[in-house]
């Protein structure tokens, strides 16, 4: 009966451990093919919940491919590979080799029988990278018959996981057709036709003989196995779209014509053109122009069908006949809108002119007289043939100056009238009270795109009256007075009579209707000049009791309307005090100080001495009779700052090795921090360095060996919103730097003048002796390891020897004394 009871409990620990055995899995992946960026890949499966990064991988030899090994019990499992905590995980081919699907899941599977060490397999696939083959398959989708809008088209499919917007399509030519080349593996895919990362997709009709359906989805499929290009289908569909018969638009384009073959086609920026309902008016198409952020000055819109073809019959321009109209919305007045037009076979044969848009956020009708040619663009060429036309809206201005923005455009049509209807105008400038350096005046306006030193004036009787006479085309145009190619322009007054105001830019303006002789105004003057000298007004400011940040402090006045910026300040010895010399007509003024451009302004106190108050403002005044410098102001005060913060004393420098030193000095009361000053003379180098309240700073690393350097400090005094004059300059040299980068000891400056550095890092105490070369015994002291000034002015100029000893060793250093 006992043996009976032992073997029972024997097969029962056998039965036991036969559950308990585990085998060795090792995961191989091979990750050298995966684009997306990672950090470690892992293990996933129905052994560990899927847990996501619970079994990271290793790649020991950084050959790419990474293992792990896992005990697992015999049993079936499935799994897959992915990384960081399924960050990224593999897309499976259903019906592939080693995986098996369950629902929407595509797993590898995996028969545990015993150890084993999995054959490494390329990430996503069943084979290794080197085994994969694959194909190329050319998708194509006509998207001519989609009514609603999208960007870009994608084909997504099983063999991504049907992820949405990594595979784009593309329309190089503009026909409405987009397609793409994938490489896939052999197998069985499904796939669809999709716009913008699933914003749309395709309604595939179920039992069509391009599409499959599974439960609720219905797509289309393939059986890869080679090369293939799968033509083109049109969107919905398993056939090619019907082709309908369009005619060739021609003048005038009004994009309503359903049997018009209406296009067009963006570029440098503006690629996002398209046909839209009006947004002011539902029951019109015109065309929407999204110039975007990155656009180019250049970019535009080409009015043509996708074959490029233009319009079906030249545009009639005869001698009279030159001009072109187009209706525009544009979200801003005053911009240039150049339109082109070219013939469709030769773009070298061409002409380009502009009009500006005179109201902001409502629809206009623009006229285009092609025999006013854009500056630097050829002139109107009767003998050509001109057959498509390009807008250009905010012409010259880049996206990043403008940012993103959208303009329309509808009814281009041809008008009668233009012609060479042309005008001579003569301006004049008197340059007697500009005081600034100039050679050649100018006048630059919108005629010639502000061309600088295109228009260069003259002065023939030298009065310093200087003159140009222009022929203008009728209209209306925007101009200053420069000189030097914009090397200096007027800074005109905003509401001044002869002037007009667009945005930050201040202009004067003109209608030309007939010949004109503008009369002598002086620089920056609606009027002749007084024949009074200008006088030259230098302001100061004190900013060291600002505590907002700022930049630039500015000093701004009735001068020049208020302008914020116009006349910055310089503070060039960092003292906090700023300054600006402005030339001024004599006069009354008002003025204030501010800093970039009006983000900060004084607060004055009306009543003050320095001020004037008129309604609710009050400002500074004065009244500019002579050249004068102003007294300095504190901020915000009709006097200067207090001056109570002194400079530090006593400055040492010790501890001085091959790369640094300590700097000592007795501060001064009120001092919050103190700003040191580091010059390197040899360089011609110096540096800045800002410390504490504490009147200590260690220079640890960052000085030369053997180089001699100056020191001076400034107190800051925050509370007082000072700073103080530089404390007296000390020098020191710094200690040289023996074969190796390592010393014991160290002796310099060497020559010396008579005071001497001795640097040591002997142990114990050390015997320091001084003789001369015949070996007579001068001076003998006892120092300590660190550094230890020595003075030998005393002796006479020659060659020294010092020597150091400290029982276990020594150094002997010749010096030269040379004064």
């Amino acid at each position: 009966m006992k043996r009976i009871i032992q073997l029972v409990v024997i097969a029962l620990l056998m039965s036991s451990a036969a559950m308990a055995q585990t085998y060795n899995i090792t995961f191989r992946v091979d990750m050298n093919e995966v684009g997306d960026a990672f950090t470690t890949p892992e293990v996933n499966g129905t052994f560990n919940g899927w847990c996501g990064g619970c079994a990271p991988m290793s790649d020991g030899d950084g050959d790419g491919i990474w293992e792990l090994t896992i005990p697992l019990a015999a049993g079936f499992y499935e799994y897959k590979f992915a990384y960081d905590s399924w960050a990224g995980s593999e897309s499976l081919i259903p019906g592939s080799s080693c995986t098996i699907t369950t629902g929407e899941f595509t797993n590898r599977a995996l028969d545990v029988t015993g150890d084993a060490t999995l054959d490494a397999v390329c990430w996503g696939s069943c084979l290794s990278c080197s085994d994969i083959i694959t194909y190329a398959v050319t998708f194509s989708v006509d998207m001519n018959e989609v009514a609603g809008p999208f960007t870009t088209p994608e084909v997504n499919g099983s063999w991504d996981g049907w992820c949405g917007g990594c595979t784009p399509l593309s329309d190089p030519d503009g026909d409405g057709i987009w397609s793409t080349t994938k490489m896939l593996e052999p197998g069985y895919y499904e796939y669809k036709f999709a716009y913008d990362s699933w914003s749309g997709d395709e309604s595939l009709t179920p039992g069509d003989p391009c599409t499959v359906t599974t439960d609720i989805f219905t797509n289309r499929f393939i059986n890869v196995s080679d090369d293939a290009d799968l033509g083109v289908v049109c969107w919905a569909s398993c056939e090619a779209c019907e082709t309908i018969g369009l005619e060739q638009m021609d003048l005038p384009v009004t994009f309503e014509d359903a049997g018009v073959d209406y296009g067009v086609i963006g570029f440098e920026g503006a690629e996002a053109s398209s046909i839209v309902t009006d947004p002011t008016d539902a029951s019109n198409t015109v065309v929407q122009v999204i110039k975007s952020a990155s656009a180019m000055p250049w970019a535009g819109t080409t009015v043509t069908n996708a074959a490029e073809e233009g319009f079906a019959t030249p545009i009639p321009f005869t001698a009279e006949n030159t001009q072109m109209t187009v209706r525009v919305w544009s979200p801003d007045a005053g911009i240039q809108v150049r339109l082109k037009v070219e013939d469709h076979l030769d773009p070298t044969h061409s002409v380009e002119t502009e009009a500006t848009s005179t109201v902001a956020g409502d629809w206009e009708t623009l006229t285009f007289n092609f025999s006013n040619e854009a500056p630097g663009t050829a002139e109107l060429n009767l003998a050509y043939t001109f057959d498509k036309a390009s807008i250009f809206f905010n012409f010259g201005v880049d996206g990043a100056t403008a940012g993103e923005k959208t303009y329309y455009f509808d009814d281009i049509y041809f008008a009668e009238g233009g012609g060479a209807s042309s005008y001579t105008v003569t301006f004049w400038v008197d340059m007697n009270e500009v005081l600034a350096p100039f050679t050649t005046p100018e006048v630059n306006g919108s005629w010639d795109g502000w061309c600088g030193g295109c228009t260069p004036m003259e002065d023939p009787d030298g009065d310093n009256i200087w003159t140009a006479t222009k022929v203008l085309d009728a209209g209306y145009y925007e101009y200053k007075f420069a000189y030097d190619s914009w090397t200096g322009s007027e800074t005109l007054t905003p509401g001044d009579p002869c002037t007009v105001t667009t945005d930050i830019f201040t202009n004067r303006f003109i209608n030309v209707s007939e010949d004109t002789e503008l009369g002598v105004v002086c620089w920056e003057s609606c009027e002749a000049c007084t024949g009074e000298e200008p006088v030259m007004i230098t302001f100061s400011v004190n900013m060291n009791t600002v505590a907002d940040p700022f930049t630039t402090p500015e000093v701004n006045g009735s001068w020049d309307g208020w302008c914020g910026g116009c006349t910055p300040m310089e503070d060039p010895d960092g003292d906090g005090i700023w300054t600006a010399t402005k030339m001024l007509s004599p006069g009354y003024y008002e003025y204030k100080f501010a800093y970039d451009s009006w983000t900060g302004q004084e607060n004055l106190t009306p009543g003050d001495p320095c001020t004037v108050t008129t309604d609710i403002f009050t400002n500074r005044f004065i009244d500019a009779v002579a050249d004068e410098v102003l007294p300095v102001v504190c901020w915000e005060s009709c006097e200067n700052c207090a001056e109570d913060c002194n400079a530090p004393v006593d400055v040492v420098v010790t501890d001085i090795t091959s790369s640094g030193a300590t700097i000592s000095w007795t501060g001064t009361s009120g001092a919050d921090q103190y700003l040191i000053t580091l010059a390197d003379f040899a360089a011609g180098t110096s540096g800045k360095q800002r410390t504490g309240p504490a009147t200590t700073f260690v220079i640890e690393d960052m000085l030369a060996p053997s180089t001699e350097y100056s020191i001076r400090i400034k107190s800051i005094c925050y509370d007082l919103g000072l700073r103080s004059e530089p404390s007296e300059t000390v020098y020191f040299t710094t200690a040289p730097m023996r074969s190796g980068g390592e010393f014991h000891s160290a002796v310099y400056p060497n020559p010396t003048a008579g005071n001497l550095q001795v640097q040591t890092n002997l142990s114990g105490t050390v015997m320091l002796t001084v003789t001369g070369m015949t070996g007579q015994l001068l001076m003998s002291t006892i120092i300590e390891a660190g550094s230890t000034s020595l003075d030998l002015s005393m002796f006479a100029d020659g060659l020294y020897m010092i020597r150091l000893d400290n029982g276990q060793s020594s150094e002997i250093f010749t010096v030269s004394l040379n004064r």
